[in-house]
């Protein structure tokens, strides 16, 4: 049986350098599982969550019990402590890393304890975290990416981040779960979100598998019991549920106002409290929420005005606004985003002071005729009914693109498509453990399934995730979720694709 060598590793100290001494849990596993990639393989309505990997410990000794004091880490079983599983022999590869979601402790009184460390991928990471995205003109979906990530504290070493191929009119973000606001400029861009093994997000864009060595097969998986890599199972997806014969996509146009007020603070005098001698006095103004004087169709601010003392701002010694004007006194700090400006004033002096004016000034962003391009394939629709699909994007720039976008995905999706799940036994020999640790999402692949799976097909097929396991005596379960290539094999990409080979224009 062909084996490889595996380490788990936890920073139970923090960081990523997995070089303290307890880090190195190898000889405690029991059994370790993980995945990442689409939740289903399509490669329209698919979308990668976070990767997840469950890795049960052997526990006698109570070193993984988190409330056991005599523990060398007892201290040290906290949720986000980074995790990687990797392998040394044949490849020395990472295979997944994220962190610790959470600690399990199983308990025997036959003293056959187990601990199960439940670990979640980047994309995890950066969920819960609420951003916020300053106004951008004219940004690639690949730059927009970058911004969500930085907002989020997400490492720049720790991204593999294509340019995109879409250019939003507009885009920002108020206050939403980062993975919100990734998740729309994926789908804006009709491109890929995920996570790399290694731990990286990944965003790839709509291009990025009509290149390169994404249009090669990278191997042959088969039924042939005989062949180099063989598989041990193959699952079918209902090939009709996955037609969409009804697309539609938004269209969102902004025009500008005038300079006007967005927002005044009401609240101020007797009823605002006092700024004492280095104080803050912190609000935040929103626009449109809440401005009954608002243009109609504002949704954002296209631009905010400085704040000008006196003119935007005032600090008096008194609640009525007719003692000692305190201007002078006072730092003015502001941060402008879409839809808020936060607002802070600092007291320096050695009075105490009362806000008695405060208004904030700029251009509102006005939604200017929404638009919705359908495309619809009418033969499709008389077989199998009407399926519709709508971009859940909210940042696709032009009625062009999303007209591109509609007939792009019906020329696709209008037919029944191949859903696939195929299972590798890794120790079957060495070529088939070293597919199992190369292979990766996005590769192109062979399924062969002519002889005793009775499937009668040979075609190309793009990895959408991965599912792994492997046990205490190393047996090593792979299966790979496929979507059809086939149906991209049509398209070419000017400048970057053969033509005779790929024959009809991808947007």
């Amino acid at each position: 049986m062909t084996t490889a060598t595996y380490i788990v590793e936890v920073s139970w100290t923090g960081g990523t350098a997995f070089t303290g001494t307890t880090d190195n849990v190898t000889g405690k596993v029991l059994h370790a599982e993980w995945n990442r990639g689409r939740q289903f393989a399509s490669q329209l309505t698919g979308k990668a969550p976070a990767g997840q990997a469950i890795i049960r410990l052997n526990n006698d000794g109570g070193t993984f019990s988190t409330r056991n004091a005599n523990s060398p880490i007892a201290e040290l079983m906290i949720p986000g402590r980074a995790v990687r599983i990797r392998t040394t022999a044949p490849l020395g590869t990472t295979l997944w890393r994220g962190v610790i979601d959470s600690i399990e402790n199983k308990v025997s009184l036959q003293n056959d304890h187990v601990a199960i460390l439940k670990c979640t991928g980047p994309l995890g990471y950066v969920n819960p975290v609420a951003v916020r995205v300053p106004m951008a003109v004219d940004q690639l979906t690949g730059a927009a990416i970058g911004t969500v990530l930085d907002k989020a504290s997400w490492p720049a070493a720790d991204r593999a981040i294509d340019t995109g191929q879409t250019t939003m009119k507009r885009f920002w973000v108020e206050a939403k779960p980062a993975l919100d606001a990734l998740r729309n400029i994926e789908a804006s861009e009709a491109g890929y979100l995920g996570e790399s093994k290694d731990g990286k997000i990944v965003f790839e864009d709509r291009q990025h598998r009509l290149k390169g060595s994404y249009l090669a097969s990278q191997s042959t998986y088969s039924d042939n019991a005989t062949a180099a890599i063989s598989f041990t199972d193959i699952q079918q997806e209902d090939p009709i549920k996955v037609i969409y014969n009804d697309f539609s996509a938004e269209v969102r146009r902004y025009v500008t106002g005038t300079a006007t007020s967005l927002w005044t603070l009401r609240d101020t005098g007797a009823d605002s409290p006092p700024i004492a001698y280095s104080g803050t006095f912190k609000v935040e103004a929103q626009f449109p929420f809440g401005n009954p004087t608002a243009t109609i169709g504002a949704i954002a601010a296209a631009s905010w005005t400085p704040l000008v003392a006196t003119t935007d701002w005032n600090v008096f010694s008194d609640t009525a606004g007719t003692g000692t004007n305190l201007n002078a006194n006072i730092v003015v700090a502001s941060s402008t985003y879409g839809q808020s400006m936060q607002i802070t004033l600092t007291n320096t002096g050695t009075q105490s002071g009362f806000v008695t004016l405060l208004n904030v000034r700029g251009t509102a962003l006005i939604e200017d005729n929404l638009s919705r391009m359908r495309a619809g394939d009418g033969e499709s629709q008389s077989l199998y009914g009407i399926r519709s699909y709508a971009n859940p994007g909210q940042f696709v720039p032009s009625v062009a693109e999303a007209e591109d976008w509609a007939q792009f995905n019906l020329a696709i999706y209008g037919q029944p498509l191949q859903i696939e799940r195929v299972t590798l036994n890794a120790n079957r020999s060495s070529a088939e453990m070293n597919e199992v640790l190369t292979r990766d999402i996005s590769d192109l692949v062979t399924i062969s399934a002519t002889g005793r799976s009775d499937l009668g097909f040979t075609g190309l097929f793009f990895i959408e995730a991965e599912h792994h396991q492997v046990n205490a005596d190393k047996t090593h379960w792979v299966t790979f979720d496929v979507s059809p290539a086939t149906g991209y094999g049509g398209f070419w990409v000017i400048g970057k694709s053969e033509l005779g080979a790929r024959t009809k224009p991808a947007y």
